[in-house]
């Protein structure tokens, strides 16, 4: 069979809680070796995870009658990664942004996600080298970030797009951890509960 054709066959998928379940006549289209150049030698396969009745998400969705959000886990180690399906997304109820132990006055029901309609909240991406947000959030995040950057003695440059607030690594100290930074922390369902970001890049949307 070409390249262009689809086939069916049976996926073997295990839930959250390591139950496996087959789903059978799942389409798929045969890994010509034309669609896999300029990839890394490894691999064997793509899967499509766009917004379409055939995506991987879609149709377990549809077999299992469950949410089409996905959440992607990529380790840059050769360990395994997930990918989960269902109610599990990368969308998640923040409380709060804090830099360093500075907590930022923000409007918090721009970081909230709507229970009616599940829009809205913080959302984790891979596709991206950096974050977006709120103008409100962003402008309160620089600004804070800048000062608490300052206290620390490293230099503001220039700004570059889409970046509004850029500083000269010459002047960045070490820590055990690495760059000595101010750090953000995303906070979820409580204060103790909280998304490190140790080095970040961000713009204004």
């Amino acid at each position: 069979m070409g390249y262009s054709g689809l086939g069916q066959d049976v996926v073997h998928i295990y839930s959250t809680l390591g139950d496996q379940y087959s789903v059978k006549k799942f389409p798929f289209q045969y890994s010509d070796p034309v669609l896999r150049q300029g990839l890394p030698t490894l691999t064997t396969g793509l899967i499509g995870l766009g917004r379409t009745v055939l995506s991987l998400q879609a149709q377990l969705a549809s077999a299992f009658k469950i949410h089409q959000h996905f959440t992607l886990c990529l380790p840059s180690s050769s360990n395994d990664g997930n990918m989960i399906i269902g109610q599990a997304q990368g969308g998640y109820n923040n409380l709060s942004i804090r830099v360093g132990n500075k907590t930022l006055s923000l409007n918090k029901t721009l970081l909230s996600i709507d229970k009616n309609t599940g829009e809205g909240g913080t959302s984790i991406r891979t596709v991206r080298a950096y974050t977006n947000l709120h103008r409100s959030i962003y402008r309160a995040l620089i600004k804070e970030f800048v000062k608490a950057a300052t206290a620390k003695d490293i230099k503001r440059v220039a700004s570059v797009a889409p970046f509004g607030a850029c500083f000269d690594s010459k002047t960045v100290g070490s820590s055990k951890t690495g760059a000595d930074v101010p750090i953000i922390d995303l906070v979820l369902q409580t204060k103790n509960v909280f998304l490190e970001i140790l080095w970040v890049k961000l713009d204004d949307s």
